[in-house]
């Protein structure tokens, strides 16, 4: 199934950088010795899986392409299509690589919904890149025969596809077409989540072994650390085949465990619209 591979990385938002680097993570370097960057790591670890899957192959027609798919928005996109056309998108072919970006919508500055304004026009709202769920939205809305869009004129031998969330060809889909192609397998991660290709493999061999659809990988954390969402399985004490998974924030996590109460699926949510 190492064939079979879709590659999606979620870089539409920077302004969650506590560097306060105002560009997509992917354009950052991961050390200080080579000042390779996050996307040169991800798309080189990509094309060595692809590697591993036509182990034998000679033939270049014959060998499968893993194909990548980005999800930029207005504040990450020329960044990241200026980094891959520099440099000749990293060995990946121009066929393989998916710009797609996703919508601004107002950026919200408190928990009563107040509207964060531009620090330089007090008349403008601040708009941000919408959430990672854009992403299913996106692959689902994308015709393979969207027409390319080029940032400069001048370059007509590099393009790298973008398509927004209106998207109205009813041609053939992204979705078909990988089907046809005889991908299966989605794998979604964050731009600056620099291990998040090293249990892929692991991962897809446990899908397998159990029939899984869809599985989250996950890594220990601190018990210290109130920096990151955790993913939990909370499992009904009185009925233990009752659970349900959810994304919890770490400061918010042993409030839940030590409650005195049942929590039930309505409680979590609950607590969720009160971490916004």
């Amino acid at each position: 199934d190492v064939a079979k591979l879709c590659f999606i990385i979620l870089a539409g938002k920077y302004n969650e950088l506590k560097s306060n680097y105002n560009s997509s993570c992917l354009t950052l370097p991961i050390d200080i010795l080579c000042n390779k960057t996050y996307l040169q790591h991800y798309i080189e670890s990509i094309l060595a899986i692809e590697v591993y899957a036509n182990d034998g192959l000679i033939d270049n027609d014959d060998k499968t392409r893993l194909p990548l798919i980005i999800m930029t928005s207005n504040d990450t996109y020329q960044a990241i299509y200026q980094l891959l056309k520099d440099n000749s998108n990293f060995g990946m072919l121009d066929n393989q690589i998916i710009l797609l970006k996703q919508m601004s919508v107002p950026l919200i500055s408190d928990i009563n919904g107040s509207f964060h304004i531009e620090p330089s026009n007090p008349f403008k709202i601040e708009l941000t890149a919408h959430g990672h769920g854009d992403i299913h939205q996106l692959i689902y809305d994308y015709q393979m025969d969207d027409s390319l869009e080029e940032e400069e004129d001048d370059d007509k031998d590099k393009e790298v596809s973008e398509v927004s969330s209106s998207s109205s060809s009813k041609k053939s889909s992204l979705l078909s077409t990988w089907k046809e192609e005889g991908y299966e397998w989605l794998i979604f991660f964050q731009d600056n989540n620099i291990l998040a290709l090293n249990s892929i493999l692991a991962a897809i061999g446990q899908c397998k072994l159990y029939n899984l659809s869809c599985t989250h990988i996950a890594i220990p954390r601190n018990i210290n650390d109130n920096n990151h969402r955790i993913l939990c399985k909370l499992t009904n004490k009185k009925k233990s085949d009752e659970y349900f998974i959810g994304n919890i924030e770490s400061n918010y996590l042993n409030d839940i465990l030590t409650s005195k109460v049942d929590i039930t699926r309505s409680d979590y949510l609950k607590v969720k619209d009160e971490m916004r």
